[in-house]
């Protein structure tokens, strides 16, 4: 995960998560932004499916407890 310091724009890389077997390893990757106030991430990460390809863009709200 890479943040921006200067628009705290946020870039993952795509990363494997696991091997699944036959359908082939499972990953992410993805952008946002942070926010230094609340020191929460609003993400868009797209999910892959090894044989089956993009599962599509998700969102999380990620937030410190």
């Amino acid at each position: 995960m890479h943040i921006n310091p200067a628009t705290y724009a946020v870039t993952v890389d795509p990363t494997i998560i696991v091997s699944a077997g036959a359908y082939g390893t499972i990953k992410y990757g993805g952008n946002g932004i942070y926010n230094s106030c609340d020191g929460s991430y609003a993400m868009n990460f797209d999910i892959t499916l090894g044989v089956y390809g993009p599962q599509g863009k998700f969102k999380f709200t990620l937030t410190r407890n």
